[in-house]
């Protein structure tokens, strides 16, 4: 019980890391926060590999480096949405976990692949209706006029929670099964 505990621990810390890195060297950043990057795929894999609460409190304190290395600071309640409730909710892709790690036990990889992207699309929804939700509070007056600030919040944040997501989904499909073969199976 106490090695799993620090395996656990040790998987946390380590994606935690690799977020920070991968958050630095995202691809583009948008004028009034946010990028498009890689940094969300450390959540989705820790979420697959232990479950949703696993993933939650990886999110949450991914959301917390966010607001470290890259803070765009509005409103107190603006912070807590944006970063550590936005970045916890790419952990509930975890709730897949089981049936991928089902999945992938019995050699139905297959099946697997396509449980691996609604992960990842679910995570990246979750986050995409915080940041809609943040944009419509309290950036509205960036909104062009006679612009809907639902439709200008949802296309600001899509615009780059999308492409990070189907980056995501990618690089998760080709890391989930292997390290499925590789540290899972030495858990056994």
């Amino acid at each position: 019980m106490r090695t799993n505990r620090i395996k656990i621990l040790t998987e946390l810390g380590l994606s935690v890391a690799l977020f920070a890195i991968l958050l630095v060297i995202g691809v583009f950043k948008m004028p009034y926060g946010g990028n498009i990057s890689l940094a969300m795929i450390p959540i989705v894999v820790l979420a697959l590999r232990r479950g949703p609460l696993v993933g939650v409190i990886c999110g949450a304190l991914c959301g917390m480096i966010d607001l470290i290395f890259e803070p765009y600071i509005f409103h107190p309640a603006q912070v807590i949405l944006d970063y550590p409730i936005a970045y916890a909710m790419i952990g509930f892709s975890g709730v897949f976990a089981t049936t991928i790690k089902t999945s992938l036990k019995e050699g139905k990889t297959l099946r697997a692949l396509p449980l691996i992207v609604a992960a990842t699309v679910t995570g990246a929804c979750l986050r995409l209706v915080c940041h809609v939700f943040s944009g419509v509070i309290f950036f509205s007056e960036y909104a062009p006029e006679a612009q809907n600030v639902w439709v200008y919040s949802t296309v600001y944040n899509a615009s780059y929670i999308l492409p990070s997501a189907l980056a995501v989904a990618i690089v998760a499909l080709l890391v989930v099964p292997v390290l499925h073969k590789t540290l899972d199976r030495a858990d056994d």
